[in-house]
């Protein structure tokens, strides 16, 4: 498992109302603001002349004699009518999306730029350790930051609760691979709902050192089901808009690894690796996967990640 630097301080897809729903909405929505209305008036009635609508009523009108009770009731029938005043000026002035939290299970890419109108943007860099990753991650939010775009970095495991298990089981012994998976899922879940999700909604650029890809490979090098580990991810977990994938053969990875001073733990050896890095590399077909050449030189490598953004290449 890689060494990552502590992170920076979910995506829901947005639907278009077709018109009927529009004009349904706007129906239901009048008649509730017409029914608080009523309700309004009714009750100030009551309360004016308690006989006038029998002994039934009178007995409500009673119980709406203290003020307070009176007065919370008028206004919270007046917040429901201004809520749903507000739902139907949005309708008819044509802002019609809503958001929906869908669990999705054909795997679309671009849950990014879904989940900010095309503003945002999910970038995931992934492959076995030793192929610079983590430098690449931090060079490109630079990068994204000198356009005067907002980027988030993050990595996973995290420093969360669920991620500091695995970490410590690295080096103290892995866990058996189905607690090893329910942990990454736990982790990733609240990775998603406290950083990944409401960062995407705001238009910002998230940029991820290894995400579900990675649980794929190195669980799947386990003996999981790679398409069930992945189906379990897709349901809570968005798609990124592009899936980089940094290749390098093994044995220079594990040079790399001790070179700078790193000893392979329990997720980095050779066997499990070349495992690893044969299922990252059947990802290569997706249509938002890139795969990069990491053994070329690092400015080489960031040069390729950022054409393949359709940007212009650094200088």
């Amino acid at each position: 498992m890689p060494s990552n630097p502590d992170p920076l301080p979910s995506p829901i897809v947005s639907h278009v109302l077709p018109e009927s729903s529009r004009v349904r909405q706007v129906v239901i929505g009048t008649g509730i603001i017409v029914v608080c209305g009523a309700l309004i008036i009714a009750l100030a009635l009551l309360r004016q002349l308690p006989g006038f609508a029998g002994e039934f009523f009178g007995k409500i009108a009673g119980m709406l004699s203290t003020p307070l009770i009176m007065e919370g009731a008028i206004g919270l029938l007046g917040f429901l009518a201004l809520l749903t005043f507000n739902h139907i000026r949005r309708l008819r002035e044509g802002d019609d999306f809503v958001t929906l939290d869908v669990p999705e299970t054909d795997f679309p890419l671009g849950d990014g730029a879904a989940a900010s109108g095309g503003s945002g943007m999910f970038i995931v860099l992934e492959g076995i350790d030793g192929t610079g990753k983590s430098t690449h991650v931090a060079r490109l939010a630079e990068w994204f930051r000198n356009q005067g775009r907002e980027a988030v970095t993050s990595f996973e495991p995290t420093r969360g609760p669920w991620g500091n298990k695995l970490r410590e089981s690295a080096s103290s012994g892995r866990l058996s691979p189905d607690e090893e998976l329910e942990l990454f899922l736990k982790d990733r879940r609240e990775h998603v709902e406290q950083l990944i999700r409401p960062s995407l909604e705001a238009g910002k650029v998230v940029i991820l050192d290894r995400y579900y890809f990675s649980t794929m490979a190195y669980q799947g090098a386990r003996g999981i089901d790679i398409h069930d580990i992945r189906a379990r991810n897709e349901a809570f977990a968005p798609k990124p808009d592009h899936l980089f994938i940094l290749d390098l053969d093994v044995d220079t990875a594990l040079a790399r690894i001790g070179a700078r001073g790193d000893t392979a733990n329990e997720f980095e050896k050779r066997e499990a690796l070349q495992k690893c890095r044969e299922i990252f590399l059947s990802l290569t077909a997706e249509p938002f996967a890139h795969l990069v050449d990491a053994s070329q030189s690092l400015d080489a490598v960031q040069e390729q990640i950022r054409s393949c953004l359709g940007a212009i290449k650094a200088e």
